[in-house]
């Protein structure tokens, strides 16, 4: 390492010596301050790369560390403010800054350098900082960002790791159209998450505000863009729904109002908070329509609200094996306050237990499971304990298709404002190899993109990236985006609502 050092210094300097001196050009002290930075760069990259805990010389070009650690997990709470990604080989003010950060932790940067080059030291310092942080330990620098300070570790450095989501990156927006109508009204929601690319797994809850069942939108690992999605959900009940997309602490809402229609008769829902709490603690319950709980000299007068049910539903429906569905479900929607378990059986001879606490309310959660064999399955949910489900009939289903690699979940993604371009769109899917036929429809009658069906191709996966230009215009236009693949027969679809806007 010293020989490099050296090395490297002779040859700069020996390039610095070889310039020509010219009238008006440089002067010996602008030299011999080149040099002088350039002894110091030097230093403290050979610190760096070596190991070492003496900090570089002190120089106007060189920060230095204090001495002074606060206690271990102090940088887990945030407070570190990055413009940028930063990884091997990146220096700057910003790795400085980077490095002084860690540094107030000796537990995840022991060196305490502050050179402003991102080396080894710097790298296994931020490996530390993610472990630490719940972020990820797995992996490497290329595969996973281990080592890497990317979007979602920036975002544990400003926020702190409490407040980073524990299942995705955040990066989530929604586009609701229309917002306002009369019952039964139907809305279209474009949900569009890990808007900032990253390579990391991620679950998304969007919830429709209105008790009905949410979906979850799994972004993979691995996929490094943005997945969007576009689905329709009906309100059939008046009043102003909160429509929301959500990941960890962090979410994004729309407001939706519907007005007319009729509630459904025999509505039966959630109850009053302080009845519920009375439940909870021992009151006394009288009555039956409305229900009454009396504790402590006070009666809860039971309040019903709009209609819900027991429910499961999955964020696809099909794929190819071997491939992961998230459930969603929801159980004890009679509000029970007794509290019990609930069995969701996935059709392939495993279940899983769904319990619910004692809390006179219904409750939601998700399950992932994987489909490993080709097939149809019917995925049940039963309000009793598994030892019970054979003699039980199911509250909620879903039909669950896994198929070959034909079948294969292209995951739609389309990018407006391509290249800061207002009218170009970017469309990018996933087929299961080069061989499979697909037709990309723009919807505004341009001439489709497809292939045919091909023959003797592997099993490895073909990303398509499509971009297309639509028809400029003053004023903002919808257009559905359709997709086809497969072969003649056995084709399936997805489709994509992009919006246009007017030129500005």
């Amino acid at each position: 390492m010293q020989l490099l050092s050296r090395s490297l210094l002779t040859v700069s300097i020996c390039a610095l010596l070889g310039m020509p001196f010219v009238t008006h050009a440089q002067t010996i002290a602008e030299l011999q301050a080149q040099v002088t930075a350039l002894l110091a760069r030097l230093s403290a990259l050979q610190a760096e790369l070596a190991g070492t805990t003496t900090p570089p010389p002190t120089t106007t070009t060189t920060t230095t560390t204090g001495s002074t650690y606060l206690p271990s997990g102090s940088v887990l709470t945030g407070g570190l403010s990055l413009t940028r990604d930063i990884g091997r080989d990146s220096s700057g003010a910003d790795v400085t800054q980077l490095q002084q950060f860690l540094a107030r932790d000796v537990t995840i940067y022991p060196s305490g350098q502050a050179t402003g080059f991102f080396g080894p030291l710097t790298e296994a310092a931020v490996q530390r900082f993610q472990i630490a942080c719940g972020l990820l330990s797995t992996g490497d620098y290329n595969t996973t960002g281990y080592g890497r300070v990317g979007p979602r570790t920036r975002a544990a450095l400003l926020n702190g790791c409490g407040s980073a989501p524990s299942t995705g990156i955040v990066g989530g927006l929604i586009n609701v159209t229309p917002t306002t109508g009369s019952a039964p009204f139907t809305t279209q929601i474009s949900a569009t998450v890990n808007t900032t690319n990253a390579c990391d797994y991620g679950s998304y809850l969007l919830d429709f505000g209105d008790g009905s069942a949410p979906i979850s939108l799994v972004v993979p690992a691995g996929r490094c863009s943005a997945l969007q999605q576009v689905i329709a959900h009906t309100y059939t009940t008046p009043g102003a729904y909160t429509i929301s997309l959500r990941v960890g602490t962090h979410k994004a809402t729309t407001n939706v109002a519907v007005t007319g229609g009729t509630s459904p008769s025999g509505s039966t829902g959630g109850t009053s908070t302080g009845y519920s709490a009375c439940i909870v603690n021992g009151g006394v319950l009288t009555g039956t329509s409305p229900r009454k709980c009396s504790i402590g000299g006070i009666t809860y007068t039971e309040v019903i609200t709009s209609a819900t049910g027991d429910y499961v539903s999955a964020n696809i429906t099909s794929g190819s094996v071997p491939f992961d569905v998230t459930f969603t479900t929801r159980v004890n929607s009679n509000n029970s306050c007794t509290g019990g378990e609930y069995t969701l059986d996935f059709g392939d001879g495993q279940r899983a237990s769904v319990p619910y606490p004692i809390s006179c309310a219904s409750q939601t959660s998700t399950v992932t499971h994987r489909y490993a064999t080709v097939g149809t399955y019917n995925a049940r949910l039963y309000s009793v304990p598994s030892a019970n489900v054979s003699a039980a009939t199911p509250v909620a289903s879903t039909v669950i298709t896994a198929g070959t690699s034909s079948s294969v979940d292209p995951q739609l993604t389309i990018t407006p404002a391509y290249q800061g371009v207002f009218s170009r769109v970017r469309a990018t899917f996933t087929l299961a190899n080069a061989c499979t036929a697909f037709t990309l429809n723009w919807g505004d009658n341009s001439t489709p993109a497809s292939r045919a069906q091909g023959s003797g191709c592997s099993g490895t996966t073909d990303q398509q990236t499509l971009t297309h230009d639509y028809p400029s215009s003053a004023s903002s236009a919808n257009y559905t985006i359709s997709l086809t693949y497969g072969p003649t027969g056995s084709q399936s679809s997805r489709n994509a609502t992009v919006t246009i806007v007017g030129s500005y």
